[in-house]
């Protein structure tokens, strides 16, 4: 089991002053991040690259993309099923099978 790791607890606080619309830009921004304004200031402020929901949203779906494109291409590699077509739909069924598997 693991055990129980006790975070540090947050008892600083840093305070900026900010426009009215310099505040409404942070806040849209921790909100496009999916985050607490608290959360987004301290990663802006260590430093750490923060992305939008949508910037996630959009890497997931290129990584999907690029598994079919390396199943497609693995699957054009290999020699076609006894007693089948070889060719588009072959292919097409070895990679449903293999995701149904």
């Amino acid at each position: 089991m693991a055990e129980d790791v006790e975070k540090p607890r947050r008892t600083e606080q840093v305070k900026a002053y900010v426009t009215p619309e310099e505040f409404t830009l942070i806040m849209e921004s921790s909100e496009r991040a999916g985050l607490s304004l608290s959360e987004f200031a301290r990663r802006v402020c260590l430093g750490f690259r923060v992305e939008s929901r949508e910037d996630q949203q959009a890497r997931r779906e290129l990584l999907k993309v690029n598994a079919n494109l390396e199943g497609w291409a693995a699957c054009s590699s290999k020699p076609s099923w006894p007693g089948t077509r070889s060719g588009f739909m072959d292919c097409s069924t070895r990679l449903t099978r293999r995701r149904l598997f």
